[in-house]
């Protein structure tokens, strides 16, 4: 056990808050829900930390004792596998080992070779290079910038976990469909899917080598379920027995008619079957002890957070379906990102206690929103009371208090994906497997709001394209999910419709601020056709399907913040809602790893459902670009970079937060000098105090 006394003597000494350490020693609780896979064990003696520091709640620094690490001076093997464990964890940069007298940092990054220290520290020196550190006023350099260009280079340029996941699942997908072109897209996805769930599996202790016997008998080893065309079907078949059904359909139509599917996909594989289960072995694929490949082998999927799923699932809709990713603008938030969004809502919700509140998504894309909301209700109903969740608790969580719509039907598959590792995650006690099977999520509580979801009996007759909106079309935005959630959360579409869908979009939007504020006057309804695209639009509705008190937290465009001729819709959005904080990255656009594939300008935004009063006011951060931070992938919020904003300000001024993002509070008094009722052109201020204008040197 680590002595909590040498612990809080090195936190004192290094300007450490004791309130931002999670020790991983401790008896376990509703703060160690992000670490569970952290926490030590009687059946593993890999390599763990001790602690994590937090900053905001994210974690920034892992802390481990030099002693914890092993006895021999010199050996570095159980180091090496602790920056392994720890990078595939996607979450804090660096690594801290506390010997006596000073700390050593490493740089966490999935390399197959350990990297020299960034630094070393010393209490003689009051530790100041680790404070920098952890301040972000002396960022600490892991890694070589990586352009948006370069992204798709060797292996041996990869530093983080999704990009190595992303190379590798790209590979066996591409590999796939090239030996196979006739497999649709959907089948790719879920042979590959499959194949990394059933890794998932095996890495977690949840199957074993003694239960082989129950999912195939034409193969002798736990990592060959996918070795040949029979073992794989019979592999696919167990997994649809086990995890009822909907788990990555090969049908188009998602019937999941098992025979049928089956004996299709059978005959579309059989002529090249050796390829397609080569790629999907290699998924199953381990490294011996002490090595770390960067391929298959090499990831730990028992660390690996389920969320990571829907990051590299953007990648692959891009790059395996580019049209369709086009089309329902699919761009999935980084975990970094949502978590922002997440947890601001939680704090900001009043309709229900947290550990209660009803989630809804209405554009779920990979799930990393219902994720993030799965594993923090869980938290707390931890802290609310006093008790671990067991099985039956998370799953009535998973099937009562969340909801994910979505346009696109594959988006649904991963999220149903996700939202079963993370059950299994979340669990205790994940075993007998017989135990494991779940409730079908997919129209549950997962559901497809495409063309052939919806009713045509309720496609409005003025707007017949209504139906392409997906959770925007009437009979979803005035349907039976009004006043039913606590918490609406997500990353809607941001491209602007070019086709029907415009107009149908303008004439929805219309009616939604008519339905708020009562107001459907023309001025209002040329703003709306000038603004375009539907992230807005999902605000309005949010407040809609939110409970009265409930919270609103996305991620939209920064377009609404910004541009004139959207003036008129902020001031409707600002005099609707109680905005409690926008944190508007126009900075960080080109910022490669702090959202990858996106260069747009984006605001994370969270309010609360209901009408604000004339005092109210609500907290704008804008990060600022470092490129030492940005280059890892991070940024920092200063305290007093959060400007508390009076509402007044944003709806007098159409500047208001153009000024406050340039220049700061300076900025917006400056503003108000230059259009306030005292502000004259200068001509007229000459005048007023006896002068004159001339022309040239006249006198």
């Amino acid at each position: 056990m680590v002595d909590h006394h040498d612990w809080y003597a090195f936190f004192e000494k290094a300007g450490v808050q004791t309130d931002s350490v999670v020790d991983l020693n401790d008896v376990p609780g509703p703060r160690h829900v992000r670490y569970l896979d952290l926490i030590r064990s009687s059946d593993t003696d890999e390599p763990l930390p001790d602690a994590v520091v937090e900053s905001s709640g994210v974690p920034l620094v892992y802390m481990v004792r030099h002693d914890t690490l092993g006895s021999v001076p010199g050996d570095q093997q159980a180091l090496k596998q602790l920056v392994r464990v720890l990078a595939c964890r996607a979450d804090a940069r660096y690594l801290a080992v506390l010997e006596p007298g000073q700390v050593v940092v490493y740089p966490i990054l999935m390399d197959d070779a350990l990297r020299q220290p960034l630094f070393h520290d010393t209490e003689a020196a009051s530790y100041a290079m680790f404070r920098g550190m952890l301040t972000g006023s002396a960022a600490q350099k892991t890694s070589s910038p990586i352009s948006r260009k370069s992204r798709k280079s060797s292996k041996a340029a990869v530093q983080w976990l999704d990009e190595l996941l992303f190379q590798l699942l790209s590979d066996a997908a591409r590999a796939i469909h090239a030996a196979v072109p006739a497999l649709s897209i959907q089948q790719v996805l879920a042979l590959v899917g499959r194949a990394l769930f059933f890794r998932f599996l095996v890495d977690r202790g949840i199957v074993a080598a003694a239960d082989l016997p129950n999912i195939t008998r034409r193969v002798k080893d736990i990592s060959e379920v996918f070795g040949t065309l029979e073992a794989l079907v019979d592999t696919c078949k167990w997994l649809d027995k086990i995890f009822n059904g909907d788990l990555l359909s090969f049908s188009e139509d998602d019937s999941h008619d098992a025979p049928h599917e089956y004996t299709a996909l059978e005959q579309v594989l059989s002529a090249r079957s050796t390829d397609v289960c080569w790629n999907l072995t290699n998924i199953q694929a381990k490294a011996l002890r002490g090595q770390l490949p960067l391929e298959w082998s090499g990831i730990y999927f028992k660390h690996v957070p389920v969320d990571v799923l829907s990051q590299v699932y953007e990648d692959f809709a891009h790059e395996f379906v580019p049209a369709l990713a086009r089309a329902t603008s699919i761009h999935f938030t980084p975990r970094k990102l949502a978590e922002i969004v997440v947890d601001g809502a939680f704090s900001a919700v009043n309709s229900a206690p947290r550990d209660q509140a009803r989630v809804l998504d209405p554009s779920v894309g990979g799930g990393v929103f219902l994720v993030l909301s799965f594993k923090r209700l869980v938290a707390e109903r931890w802290r609310a009371t006093g008790e671990r969740p067991r099985r039956a608790e998370i799953r009535r969580i998973l099937m009562t208090q969340l909801t994910g719509l979505d346009v696109n039907r594959d988006a649904l598959n991963v999220t149903a994906l996700s939202l079963y590792l993370c059950a299994l995650e979340l669990d205790p006690d994940p075993s007998p497997l017989h135990d494991l099977k779940f409730q079908k999520l997919i129209g549950a509580i997962l559901h497809p709001v495409d063309f052939e979801a919806l009713d045509p009996n309720k496609v409005p007759r003025d707007s017949l394209d209504d139906a392409h909106l997906g959770s925007l079309s009437v009979q979803m935005v005035f349907g039976p999910l009004n006043n039913t959630f606590d918490i609406v959360v997500g990353n809607p579409p941001w491209n602007a419709f070019k086709d029907g869908r415009k107009n149908a979009l303008n004439l929805t939007l219309r009616k939604l601020l008519a339905s708020r504020l009562e107001l459907g006057t023309p001025p209002a309804a040329a703003m709306v056709a000038r603004y375009g695209s539907p992230d807005i639009a999902f605000v309005f509705a949010a407040s809609l399907w939110a409970k009265a008190g409930g919270a609103i937290g996305f991620a939209v465009h920064g377009r609404i913040l910004f541009q004139p001729e959207a003036f008129e819709l902020r001031r409707y959005l600002f005099g609707s809602l109680r905005v409690t904080g926008i944190m508007n990255f126009a900075a960080l656009r080109q910022d490669a790893k702090i959202w990858p594939k996106n260069d747009a300008q984006f605001a994370l935004m969270v309010a609360v459902n209901e009408s604000p009063g004339p005092l109210d006011s609500f907290y704008f951060v804008s990060p600022r670009h470092e490129p030492s931070l940005s280059d890892e992938g991070v940024f920092r919020i200063d305290p007093g970079a959060a400007i508390p904003v009076s509402l007044s300000d944003v709806c007098s001024e159409r500047h208001a937060l153009k000024a406050l993002f340039k220049g700061g509070r300076l900025g917006l008094n400056l503003l108000r000098r230059l259009t306030g009722e005292i502000s004259l052109p200068l001509g007229q201020q000459v005048a007023k105090h006896g002068g004159d204008f001339k022309s040239g040197y006249q006198t």
